[in-house]
């Protein structure tokens, strides 16, 4: 591998270099802030209802959306009310691929980045190294 050698000889310059050295050495408060936003881009999209290329989700059908109503296991039956919020129950056993009890949901992106979240993630990374 080449390896490059540039001298400075300025204090402002090396001053910020050497902030950026610091800061990069520990990259976990970017990448807590990243997790939280990408947690509520995720919880955005179950509200609107929309994958993260922007695409609305397929409507359930009026069937499943009757058998939901009157079933007593819903999602919020794998959570537990602990500390004032909903948390996800130890060992609730929940099989992904499953067909939900209810009946036929449509598949639905709802993990990913979207056009947004990239915008945000680079903003995040770049306060985070340059203040």
């Amino acid at each position: 591998m080449a390896l490059i050698q540039i001298d400075v000889d300025n204090r402002e310059v090396l001053d910020v270099l050497g902030k950026l050295a610091q800061r990069a050495g520990n990259l976990s408060p970017a990448l807590k802030e990243i997790g939280g936003d990408m947690l509520a881009s995720t919880h955005r999209r179950f509200a609107t209802g929309a994958g993260p290329d922007g695409a609305r989700w397929a409507s359930n059908s009026q069937t499943t959306i009757l058998n939901y109503l009157g079933s007593k296991d819903r999602p919020a039956g794998v959570f537990d009310k602990r500390y004032g919020k909903l948390t996800p129950k130890t060992g609730a056993g929940v099989a992904m691929g499953k067909r939900a009890p209810w009946g036929d949901i449509p598949a639905r992106e709802f993990l990913g980045v979207s056009a947004q979240d990239a915008r945000d993630i680079l903003n995040t990374i770049e306060a985070y190294l340059m203040p």
